[in-house]
């Protein structure tokens, strides 16, 4: 199937236009892992990570689970929802993979972790007073997308029912600073205006942002609610496109036109994989609200 995406690719030295993209649903995999609401990919190896479970589950990169870090204890239990950090995103900075809470519900959902992918240690970093200073700006504040730009930090606040506006919030890496960081509050507008953002994965090389978004009947940001369809996108050239004082996808793609093991699926996060000449490769994580876990690796080839 076409994935028709008109973009320019920007460098220093020239610019390539890319008129679509060959997109082709490689492997779709549900596993017995709780809730799985961010996956990253580092060193050829996937990092998943569940709002309620206890630790990361690394996989391979044909989606076979070979090992757990533990980051909240050894059991195997899911973290009961009044007091679990919701980890709803993530990024890799430096060696260390930045897990971030919701901010949902304070003071236990307000907590960055950065775990050391070379040692497995983990340092709790609080953020009460930075989401503190941001729910003045935002009613029923919940962050689900997070991802490190050349030189900033962006943030994605989903939508509810009941608060209908998507934010993306531009910050620096000095963000854990808390008091004296900057932050520019930015509404998103996605083609369908009742998608939530869910996740973040940025393409250094061509300065594209992809974009995971969801439709879910929610009227706060801590109940669950009726699941709906899921959605694809992208903002080129996104590094200009934070200047602005609105956003929207350049391109938007309903998931469940690529392939019907998307319908009524809600995911939650992507990673990309590191690009080779002729292609790239996504890895879309999902959560139903049912304790259980679905991946997907997609292929995107772009035509020239």
């Amino acid at each position: 199937m076409l994935f028709i995406m008109a973009m320019l690719i920007s460098s220093c030295s020239r610019e390539r236009k890319i008129k679509s993209f060959k997109a082709e649903l490689l492997q779709e995999k549900e596993l017995d892992y709780p809730s799985g609401s961010t996956i990253n990919f580092y060193n050829n190896q996937l990092y998943l990570m569940g709002d309620d479970a206890q630790g990361v589950l690394v996989l391979d990169t044909s989606l076979n689970p070979r090992d757990t870090v533990h980051v909240f204890g050894e059991k195997s239990s899911r973290i009961s929802k009044p007091v679990k950090p919701d980890i709803e995103s993530s990024d890799i900075v430096g060696n260390s993979l930045w897990m971030l809470g919701s901010a949902a519900v304070s003071p236990y959902r307000d907590s960055l972790y950065k775990l050391d992918l070379e040692t497995n240690s983990v340092d709790k970093i609080q953020l009460k007073t930075f989401f503190d200073r941001l729910r003045k700006d935002i009613q029923q504040l919940n962050i689900e997308a997070f991802a490190k730009l050349k030189d900033e930090i962006v943030l994605g606040h989903r939508r509810s029912v009941t608060h209908k506006q998507n934010y993306f919030i531009a910050t620096g890496p000095d963000f854990a600073a808390q008091q004296n960081s900057n932050y520019k509050i930015i509404p998103f507008h996605p083609q369908n205006k009742d998608a939530g953002i869910s996740g973040f994965a940025y393409s250094a090389a061509q300065d594209m942002l992809f974009i995971t978004c969801s439709q879910e009947d929610t009227r706060n940001s801590y109940e669950d609610g009726e699941i709906g369809e899921s959605y694809l996108a992208v903002i080129q050239n996104v590094s200009e496109a934070l200047k602005a004082d609105t956003l929207s996808a350049s391109h938007w793609l309903p998931l469940q036109q690529l392939h019907p093991g998307f319908s009524k699926v809600k995911v939650e996060s992507l990673t990309i994989a590191e690009p080779k000449e002729d292609s790239l490769i996504l890895y879309l994580a999902a959560d139903n609200d049912d304790g259980r876990t679905r991946l997907y690796r997609i292929k995107l080839t772009p035509q020239y």
